[in-house]
């Protein structure tokens, strides 16, 4: 399964750079990390692709900010792996 997280630019000049990292808020482990990268809609993007048990997962994905863009973390959501 794959995860991603999307940055959405303030400004058209200036991209967010970094890292969008997913964590497991059942267990609290870092599911991983992946570099922000141009996508055709003007977003940043970041996808990892993990193996899940199964069971529901909070799921968080955190941006680690940049010079330009502060530091933001998602709200948790659920996902069920059946």
């Amino acid at each position: 399964m794959a995860l991603y997280g999307r940055v959405k630019p303030t400004s058209a000049t200036t991209l967010p750079t970094g890292r969008v990292c997913f964590y497991d808020g059942r267990s609290l482990a870092t599911l991983g990390c992946s570099t922000l990268a141009p996508q055709a809609n003007g977003v940043m993007q970041a996808h990892i692709k993990v193996a899940l048990t199964s069971g529901t997962h909070a799921i968080v994905a955190k941006f680690s900010g940049d010079a330009h863009y502060a530091a933001a973390q998602s709200n948790a959501f659920a996902l069920v792996v059946s």
